[in-house]
C-alpha cells in the first residue's frame, strides 16, 4: 500500500512499535447523529506554504514561502524538525522535533515567523503527526507505542484518546467531534479506520474483520474528512488494488469511487466540498487527478513522465500544491484547480517534503 504513504512527509522510522494483542471491534448499534459543519464557513485566499526540506548534510528543517515562490524562510535550525502543519487562525505552526533516543521525537509549536518555540509534550516517546482541532486549543498525534493523544496547547497536558492496538495518523473531523485514524488491530496486520469522540470514546470502524495471521490481507487506511464532518473518504485494497473508497461518519455506506485496476491514493476533499483530489498510476507512473464527490469525472491534472505526488488543496479551494520530479529533483509545484497555471515554486538543492497551505 505505498499509495498511502507519503514520501517525505514522515519522520524517520523509529524502533519497531511494541508488539500489541488482537481484539474484537465492538460497533455501537446506536449512534447519535454528529453536527454538521457550520456552512458560513469563509473560505479565505492563502498566501503561504509550510513544508520541511532535507539538505545535502541530511538536515532537516521547517521552512515556508510564498504562493508566488518568493520570500522562502527558514523556520528552524535543528536539523531535526519535521511534519509541520498550520494552527486553524494559520498563526501557529505545530512540528515534531528529535533530540536523541532518550527524549526521542517531541511536539513542538511555534508563530508562524519562527519565533516563540515551545515544547508541549515532555513523554520521551517517538511522536508523530501531529492534527490541530479545530478550535486550536489542542492537537491530536501518536506515540510510537500506537496510542493516539492529545496535547493541550496552553498547558501541555497530555491525554489519551485511543490505546488499544496500533494506532496512526490522527485526524480531527472539521466541527471537533471526531477523530479518525488509521487502526492496526495487531502489529502488522491488516488495518482499518477507527473513529473515535473528541473524549476518546470508540465510535466506528472501517470493517470488523479480523485475520490475526494474514500480512497480505486488505488494508483500509489514510482518513480525510469531508468539510461538513458528515463523511470520510479514505484508501483500501479491499478489491484487491488501492482504490479510494468514502463511507459516513457510523463507517456505513461505504463506497468504491475510482474502480480501476491500477493503484489509487493520497484522496483530499476541497474545502468547498466539492471536489476530491488523488494521486493515481492508472497511466503508467503517479499523477494528479481529480474527481467529484461521487466518483465521478475523473480528470487527469499533471501530464508528463515524472512521479507527482503529495496534492494538497488551498483553503479557497482554487488551487492544489504538491510534488513533481518533472524537473530532475523533488520541488514544489502549484495549480489551478482544473490543472491549468502549473508553476514551481522551489527551485533549490533542498529535498522539499509534503507542503501545506496556511489557511489564510
Amino acid at each position: 500500500m505505498a499509495m498511502a504513504v507519503l514520501v517525505g512527509c514522515s519522520v524517520p522510522e523509529p524502533a519497531a512499535r511494541a508488539q500489541t494483542t488482537a481484539i474484537a471491534l465492538p460497533i455501537p448499534t446506536r449512534l447519535p447523529a454528529t453536527s454538521p459543519t457550520p456552512n458560513a464557513i469563509v473560505l479565505t485566499t492563502p498566501k503561504r506554504l509550510v513544508f520541511s526540506a532535507k539538505d545535502s548534510d541530511s538536515s532537516t528543517d521547517i521552512y515556508t514561502i510564498h504562493v508566488d515562490g518568493s520570500s522562502l524562510m527558514q523556520l528552524t535550525k535543528t536539523g531535526h524538525a519535521y511534519q509541520p502543519t498550520w494552527s486553524p487562525d494559520g498563526e501557529q505552526i505545530a512540528f515534531v522535533i528529535y533530540r536523541d533516543l532518550d527524549t526521542g521525537y517531541e511536539i513542538y509549536i511555534m508563530n508562524g515567523d519562527g519565533a516563540g518555540q515551545k515544547r508541549l509534550t515532555n513523554l520521551s516517546q517517538f511522536l508523530s503527526n501531529p492534527n490541530w482541532s479545530p478550535s486550536g486549543k489542542e492537537i491530536a498525534f501518536e506515540s510510537d507505542e500506537g496510542t493516539i493523544l492529545a496535547v493541550n496547547v496552553s498547558d501541555g497536558q497530555s491525554r489519551v484518546l485511543h490505546g488499544n492496538g496500533d494506532n496512526r495518523e490522527p485526524q480531527w473531523s472539521p466541527n471537533g467531534q471526531l477523530i479518525a485514524f488509521d487502526y492496526l488491530v495487531e502489529h502488522h496486520k491488516p488495518g482499518i479506520i477507527g473513529i473515535v469522540s473528541a473524549a476518546g470514546q470508540e465510535w466506528a470502524f472501517s470493517s470488523t474483520r479480523m485475520v490475526p495471521d494474514c500480512e497480505a490481507c486488505a488494508n483500509d487506511l489514510d482518513p480525510k474528512w469531508s468539510p461538513d464532518s458528515q463523511n470520510i473518504v479514505f484508501v483500501s485494497s479491499r478489491d484487491g488494488n488501492a482504490e479510494i473508497y468514502v463511507m459516513n461518519t457510523h463507517a456505513a455506506e461505504q463506497t468504491n469511487l475510482t474502480q480501476n485496476n491500477n493503484e489509487d491514493g493520497e484522496p483530499a476533499w476541497s474545502p468547498d466540498g466539492r471536489k476530491i483530489i488523488f494521486v493515481s498510476k492508472r497511466d503508467g507512473n503517479h499523477e494528479v487527478y481529480v474527481m467529484n464527490t461521487d466518483g465521478s469525472n475523473q480528470i487527469r491534472l499533471t501530464q508528463n513522465s515524472a512521479k507527482e505526488q503529495c496534492p494538497v488543496w488551498a483553503s479557497d479551494s482554487k488551487q492544489i500544491a504538491f510534488l513533481s520530479e518533472r524537473d530532475g529533483s523533488t520541488e514544489i509545484y502549484v495549480m489551478n484547480a482544473d490543472g491549468t497555471n502549473q508553476k514551481r515554486l522551489t527551485n533549490n538543492d533542498l529535498y522539499e517534503s509534503c507542503p501545506m497551505w496556511s489557511p489564510r
